[in-house]
């Protein structure tokens, strides 16, 4: 329905014009370059204006206001002095700068009022409790290493787990969704991530601070699955609150920063390829103009609700005017069977910078090909009078076979200017799309007519679009005051253009499958769904001094949110109206589903929409928040906190479910404060005890306020919407202890405890006698749990063993639900109490790593959690849970030297158990499938 030209084309022309022009200039520079950042090491703060001088370089240079510096030299080993007036001098010997690649250095200066130089040779020295980080001087970015990821941990304000871009390179993960699965109390789920216990819908996504849209209209989150791991430099489960912070969330706020310019002139280009045990070299299912350019890289030209439909419900007067739309739509139906290649990628990324600004341009795209066999879908229904009384029995028992070919298409250009150095502006510009062909085959029975066999399939194309856009800044007003902005515009659109769904029924009498006049059968539909956001926030902090002239701080901000939705569903159906000519009807369905039988009168066309097919909705958030962060006792005791207040409208416009319903319009108006409490006790100088209490709130997502329908295959549930949701509301309780014994090696443990009012949980209904999901709210609930997390080499058993690691993870997780007697309808036979719906009872995560400096990186990684209630029964339906699973990967990285060619080289191996996805309904196998194995081999070559 939407062309990719706008405004995909304009975004990667605009991409590549800025990009790219610079590559020859850049050339011409000097070929080596050093830069890094220099922070406070007991608060993380950047130490603006430091003094850096090396060896050899007549000239010395200065720290910006985010504490960088950056210097052109030639090739070869310096020394680095750095003075600035409060801390200690530093110098840093044996600095070896190579050609090619930039040199990058992290240096946490200590307050000192002496002038003592401290002396470090070697990274073992810089790695100690309460020292320096460790320093890698050949390749990393900003914030690029695992050691200056703890850092920025150990003082935070609050409580979160932080992972760098070195992270990425040594895990199998190729995209965010699959990275944050690896952190304690952390799980994913459809790509959408779960944090201690709570569902998708409690935790939400920023990019660089800023909020964005989802291109799913079904969930609130982003699906993490849209950035690719190439594209992120760190990234951060957040886990209490901050009046800094966006208040809508109560389980874990995912920060993505994307990666920064380079300090020196780079670029870098690489090819990924791969397969899957049950997938590559196999049959695979497609259809006529599917995987063809230019819809190989995820542009689609051919599936659009032609020109001559409008864009108003069409009124069909005669059998000519019938035929005359029918011909507007190709005539496929049936896929094709084709052998499945190998999965295959590119990426490519150019940056540099110079005197004062810099940029970077990182693209790719993707294919990959995956086959889902034998997937078992059943739905229950009640046979019961009246149906809250529970005697639940098989409505739909179906067996399907997808096949699904996947594109990903995206770029990010980032930017930033040092106006001097108290002034720095920074824009980024992202777009990513996503798109999912699919073949889904299915064979099985409806209770109404058992004795029916049906065979249902269905072509349906996805395409999710992200176009994001932010500039923001950071001043110091006079000589002390910090004022940090941001605003960001983003887009998303999510488009399933022409789902056609067709089914033929056969019998042990007649077992040649003749077509279905049943429902569903014939249909094409069109899905359009289009969301706008707009996110800005400003920040002031004014410093001033409290007792024994420590540092305290205030903070002073606003924001302002917008977001809008438009959502529109045609549908259109041909219909058989002659069934006497069985042959006819047994042919594949291009014979008889076509403009020449529309003319004949042997089938009939026209359209089905209704209004309650479309809806629209808005939201506004006006936010301000004051903070304090005030050391109590000096390098001993802090406290962190203050309150926001935010005002939410949320707006949604729909119509009833009968034909000639009225328009009805449901608003939400909350007032919140949200306060927030921090309290950070350091007994000793690498540990830190924390305690935070928070007040959030989760609000109601478009999608589950709309009573929309997207019609879904026999065996498929659909997902209704409910205008009679509240908002939720949070009481979080932290208690967490850290304990920072080298730069790369921690221990910690965590207890928690939520108490939320009107939980907002996924619910089966019955909708017409076929299961739906849809959501309702509970009365309260309330979660308890513990997490532990250690990262520890084996040089404690022997010394031989220092490059052997283990990084785990694990959190016990109970709750509990109340129902409440306000509920009633639908939900009135849940249990009273049982525990929270989403929540897994336990997550576990463990990483083993081995590192060699010829044979490079090791790493098998497992991840499980417990059985999980997935989604509630009513109407006398058992609850659905998901099933234990255990996953088993293995990775290796190394940087090899292929002659004058330096390559970076992964291979992955994913899934290695093949442990089924399975999910139960009273005790009965409800869905199961199993995806086999992933093998991926990647490599990439730096200029």
């Amino acid at each position: 329905m939407k062309s990719f030209y706008s405004p995909a084309a304009f975004t990667v022309a605009l991409m590549l014009l800025m990009g790219i022009p610079y590559a020859g200039l850049a050339q011409a520079e000097p070929s080596a370059a050093i830069g890094g950042r220099i922070i406070n090491a007991e608060t993380a703060r950047p130490v603006i204006g430091a003094s850096v001088a090396m060896s050899g370089v007549a000239e010395s240079t200065f720290t910006d206001i985010e504490g960088t510096f950056r210097i052109r030299v030639d090739p070869g080993e310096y020394e680095i002095e750095i003075t600035a007036p409060g801390y200690k001098p530093f110098l840093l010997t044996e600095v070896l700068v190579e050609s090619g690649e930039p040199a990058d250095v992290r240096i946490p200066l200590e307050p000192s009022a002496e002038g003592v130089i401290e002396t470090a040779e070697s990274e073992d020295d810089l790695a100690t409790p309460g020292g320096i980080e460790e320093i890698v001087v050949t390749a990393t970015a900003r914030q690029a290493n695992e050691a200056f990821a703890l850092v920025e941990r150990q003082n935070a304000d609050v409580v979160k787990d932080t992972v760098s871009s070195e992270f990425f390179k040594k895990a199998p993960d190729s995209d965010v969704g699959e990275i944050v699965r690896r952190l304690a109390a952390v799980n994913v789920q459809d790509d959408f991530v779960f944090v201690r216990g709570l569902g998708s819908r409690y935790s939400t996504a920023v990019l660089n601070g800023s909020r964005l849209p989802s291109p799913n209209p079904n969930v609130r989150v982003v699906p993490l699955d849209l950035f690719p791991a190439d594209f992120v430099e760190s990234l951060a489960i957040i886990k209490t609150y901050s009046p800094n912070l966006q208040g809508d969330f109560a389980g874990g706020l995912v920060d993505i920063n994307l990666k920064p310019y380079p300090t020196d002139f780079t670029w870098k280009i690489g090819m990924k390829v791969g397969g899957n045990t049950q997938t590559t070299f196999q049959d695979f299912r497609t259809y006529d103009t599917a995987r063809e350019a230019p819809d190989f890289f995820g542009i689609d030209t051919s599936r659009g609700l032609p020109g001559v439909f409008g864009d108003e419900r069409i009124t069909i007067t005669s059998q000519e005017q019938s035929a005359l739309f029918a011909g507007a739509l190709r005539n496929i139906w049936s896929p094709k069977t084709i052998t499945a290649p190998i999965n295959s990628g590119i990426n490519f990324e150019i940056g540099d910078s110079f005197d004062d600004w810099g940029y970077a341009f990182t693209a790719l795209w993707e294919n990959k090909y995956e086959t889902i066999p034998d997937e078992i879908q059943r739905q229950f229904q009640n046979a019961s009078t009246p149906p809250n009384q529970a005697d639940p029995v098989l409505g739909e028992d179906f067996v399907y076979n997808s096949s699904t070919f996947s594109t990903r298409l995206g770029g990010i250009l980032t930017a930033g200017w040092d106006i001097n150095e108290t002034n720095r502006l920074s824009t980024r510009v992202l777009y990513q799309r996503l798109t999912n062909d699919t073949v889904l085959e299915g064979t099985g029975f409806r209770r109404q007519n058992e004795e029916i066999t049906l065979n249902t399939t269905r072509l349906e194309y996805q395409k999710e679009d992200l176009t994001f856009g932010q500039v923001s800044g950071e001043h110091i007003l006079g000589e002390t005051i910090e004022f940090e902005w941001r605003s960001a515009f983003g887009r998303t659109t999510l488009d399933r253009p022409d789902v056609r769904t067709t089914a033929y029924e056969s019998t042990v009498a007649n077992p040649i499958p003749v077509y279905a006049r049943t429902a569903g059968s014939g249909t094409r539909i069109w899905l359009d769904v289009t969301e706008k956001l707009s996110d800005s926030q400003g920040d002031f902090a004014f410093p001033f001094e409290v007792w024994d002239s420590m540092e305290a701080r205030f903070h002073l901000g606003g924001a302002f949110t917008w977001r809008d939705r438009e959502s529109s569903l045609r549908r259109f159906l041909f219909r058989p109206v002659n069934t006497s000519d069985v042959e006819l009807l047994r042919m594949e369905p291009e014979a008889f589903l076509n403009e020449e039988k529309v003319a004949t009168g042997f089938t009939n066309f026209f359209e089905e929409t209704a209004p309650q097919d479309s809806f629209s909705a808005s939201e506004q958030i006006i936010a301000g928040y004051a903070m304090l962060e005030l050391p109590i006792v000096e390098d001993f005791l802090r406290f962190s906190g203050g309150v926001r207040g935010e005002n939410s409208v949320i707006d949604i416009t729909f119509f009833r479910q009968d034909l000639q319903g009225e328009e009805q319009t449901r608003s939400l108006v909350n007032l919140n404060p949200m306060p927030a409490a921090n309290l950070i006790w350091t007994p000793y100088e690498d540990m830190n005890v924390r305690g935070a209490y928070s007040r959030t709130v989760s609000r109601p997502e478009f999608r589950e306020l709309s009573p929309i329908l997207f019609p879904e295959p026999f065996g498929l549930r659909t997902v209704v919407g409910n205008p009679n949701l509240v908002q939720s509301t949070i009481d979080s309780f932290d208690l967490r202890w850290d304990w920072f014994f080298t730069g790369l090696e921690l221990a910690s443990a965590s207890a928690f405890y939520k108490r939320i009012e009107d939980p907002i949980e996924r619910i089966v209904v019955s909708l017409a006698s076929t299961p739906a999901t849809s959501f309702d709210n509970s009365e309260s609930a309330w979660l308890f749990g513990f997490e532990a997390e250690l990262r520890k080499d084996f040089s404690f058993v022997a010394d031989e063993l220092e490059d052997l690691m283990i990084f785990l993870n694990a959190s016990w997780i109970k709750s509990e639900a109340t129902r409440g007697e306000r509920q009633g309808g639908e939900t009135s036979n849940l249990d009273a109490s049982r525990e929270l719906q989403g929540q897994a009872p336990f997550v576990v995560n463990t990483t083993v790593q081995y590192a060699h400096d010829d044979l490079g990186v090791f790493r098998l990684l497992y991840n499980t959690k417990g059985e999980t209630l997935a989604e509630l029964g009513a109407t006398g339906l058992p609850n659905i849970f998901e099933a234990r699973r255990d996953q088993l990967d293995f990775v290796w990285t190394n940087d090899l030297d292929l002659g004058d060619w330096p390559v970076t080289v992964k291979f992955a191996v994913e899934n290695l158990l093949n442990d089924r996805y399975l999910w139960t309904q009273d005790d009965t196998v409800q869905r199961r499938f199993e995806t086999g194995l992933t093998f991926s081999l990647a490599g990439s070559y730096r200029f």
